[in-house]
């Protein structure tokens, strides 16, 4: 219970970590699960449980991420959601402009670049981007957004539909694998994606030149003796050193 709190009636669900987002300048990492989040010391390990609500369907985006405020944006099933972690405090984001109600009530993932725009994925009705200093919503898509990371050189990746859109030619993983989670090596060079359905980890090389990626190889997450039931590979996180 460390991480974790939950309803006295535990159907199994309530342990998973859903998402997690790192603050680097506080030291402390978040886990997102159905019912709580909580706050880790990086560096003591120590951990607090400081939110024990849930408010729509406590399935979360692939991708949280924090603004300059302590303030995590989030995707809860469909809401777009904000947690501040100085206050404890949620709040469901709703936008002046009416005609982006329907987009905040179908969200899939929030990300911030380096600038401190907040990028909001949506379900078929393409991105948001939001800029905290004129507190306003700004749309520039129109399809669904399904995924979204950025390399060294301050480029944006983005699914679309299931599809990898690049200045390059698009990677295609293996059938059947269910790509997830991807992530940059820190030089820029590699990446690597880990599979949801068949519990792989592919190392992919980046030609930033041709802006292409090509599998290297791609091995298995598990022990050769491991007996698999309903497992699943869900987060993939890469050292900095």
């Amino acid at each position: 219970k460390k991480y974790f709190s939950f309803p006295l009636e535990d159907r199994g669900y309530e342990k998973f970590i859903g998402a997690m987002v790192e603050d680097t300048f506080h030291k402390r990492l978040y886990l997102v699960s159905e019912y709580s989040i909580a706050a880790v010391d990086t560096k003591t390990g120590e951990a607090e449980i400081i939110s024990t609500q849930r408010n729509h369907w406590g399935q979360f985006g692939r991708t949280l991420c924090m603004d300059d405020n302590e303030v995590i944006w989030l995707s809860e099933r469909d809401w777009l959601e904000q947690f501040d972690v100085r206050n404890k405090k949620w709040s469901r984001i709703f936008p002046e402009d009416h005609n982006l109600a329907i987009m905040l009530d179908n969200t899939s993932i929030a990300y911030r670049d380096q600038s401190g725009i907040i990028w909001i994925g949506t379900k078929g009705y393409g991105l948001l981007k939001y800029n905290p200093r004129s507190e306003k919503f700004h749309q520039t898509d129109h399809e669904s957004i399904g995924w979204m990371s950025a390399t060294n050189d301050g480029r944006i990746f983005i699914t679309k539909a299931g599809k990898l859109t690049a200045n390059g030619e698009s990677y295609a993983a293996k059938p059947g694998s269910g790509p997830r989670h991807f992530k940059f090596h820190p030089n820029g060079k590699f990446a690597f994606a880990c599979n949801e359905l068949d519990m792989t980890v592919s190392s992919l090389e980046w030609d930033a030149r041709l802006g292409r990626l090509s599998e290297i190889m791609t091995v298995s997450s598990l022990p050769a003796d491991y007996k698999r039931s309903n497992d699943s590979i869900a987060d993939l996180h890469v050292s900095h050193d």
